[in-house]
């Protein structure tokens, strides 16, 4: 009983004072720009790197159409499509919007520097091709103060119920993302949408690691620039979040798992890897939690047990899903906390001898 009740005042403590009170401190943290400290629009270029991205593109280039301000440029950096995203694209170039091609290269790290190094500006912003966002975002990216690296928000929609909510671990990441940020720094980010001074951005790549994985522009380049105690921001705003819709088949899921655990064990962040190991800790405990309440209390102790747990569950977390408009996904926490072990467990054994691809291509873990 008293090992069963101490548990959950340690679970309670890791909810109030590592999820909820670092995401409090990460949202109240100074982000007010000083005049003379703003990076501007015209210092800002935008690269998007793509591969056959024709059924996937149009939100993106809708955007742009309506977007109210401009960055100095945007470059789209093909990398060997075999569709027709080129022919759509054309359609939109201007003295803004420029296209180029990787000749002898391939993939997405070798496409956005090619961008990069084709880029006249100060400041880097990249976005995934599947993005899509508000027509003043560009506005609220120009007023970001001078730093090294900007981690914006990035959020996933579906219209699939079922398909968000077997994605409810990319929102909870994010959330253990967020939160540890508020206290000690983050451990991932998303080139989706990433603001990077370009002086910083080629240091990292300089970096002998960067180019040896196919996957993970986003975590190398933020783990290397951690090295070099650069000045980091992540931002809770909406106004500087980018949309992007979830993977469409399971099959899909899988791919983009694997890509995202091989990246995550080659960037070897202990304090990522620590808090992975924590987490998938309170996993287990959680179940032996109630197998044993339901064994040895009664009943309706048992019960009134669970209900206390889960309701600091949805407290704790109420806030942060409230402001990523994902209520409904957020009254499953309890039940997908319960099932995240054997999910990781699945993820983990498939891990063994799988070989994910990206965009057609085998992807070198």
């Amino acid at each position: 009983m008293s090992i069963l009740v101490s548990y959950l005042l340690i679970y309670f403590c890791y909810l109030l004072l590592f999820l909820w009170v670092g995401w409090i401190r990460l949202k109240r943290k100074n982000y007010v720009n000083h005049p003379n400290d703003r990076i501007g629009l015209a210092n800002i270029t935008v690269i998007i790197p793509f591969r056959n991205e024709e059924n996937r593109i149009a939100p993106l280039v809708e955007s742009l159409r309506k977007s109210k301000d401009f960055p100095f440029e945007i470059i789209f950096v093909d990398d060997h499509s075999e569709d027709e995203t080129q022919l759509l694209l054309k359609q939109d170039l201007n003295e803004s919007i420029t296209l180029i091609s990787l000749e002898n290269e391939v993939g997405k790290k070798r496409a956005i520097e090619k961008g990069v190094k084709a880029a006249k500006t100060d400041f880097i912003l990249t976005l995934d091709a599947d993005v899509h966002f508000s027509p003043d975002y560009f506005t609220h990216i120009g007023n970001l103060k001078n730093s090294d690296l900007h981690i914006l928000p990035v959020k996933q929609s579906s219209m699939n119920f079922l398909n968000r909510f077997l994605q409810q671990d990319v929102l909870f990441a994010d959330l253990l993302n967020k939160s540890i940020a508020g206290w000690i720094r983050p451990i991932f980010c998303s080139g989706a949408n990433l603001l990077v001074k370009m002086e910083s951005f080629l240091e990292a790549i300089n970096q002998t690691s960067y180019f040896e994985f196919d996957s993970g522009d986003d975590v190398f380049l933020l783990r290397e620039i951690q090295r070099k105690n650069k000045k980091i921001e992540v931002h809770v705003d909406s106004n500087l979040a980018v949309q992007t819709e979830l993977p469409q088949t399971f099959n899909e899921s899988i791919h983009q798992r694997m890509r995202w655990l091989g990246k995550s064990l080659k960037v070897g962040d202990k304090l990522a890897n620590s808090l992975a190991i924590l987490q998938f800790g309170f996993s287990l405990m959680n179940i032996g939690f109630l197998v044993g309440i339901f064994i040895l209390l009664p009943i309706k102790f048992a019960f009134t047990l669970v209900v206390l747990k889960t309701l600091l569950e949805l407290l704790f977390s109420f806030d942060y899903y409230q402001k990523n408009n994902h209520l409904a996904l957020w009254l499953t926490i309890p039940f997908y906390l319960l099932i995240l072990p054997l999910i990781n467990g699945i993820m983990a054994f498939a891990f063994l001898g799988f070989k994910p691809k990206w965009k057609g291509r085998s992807v070198v873990q």
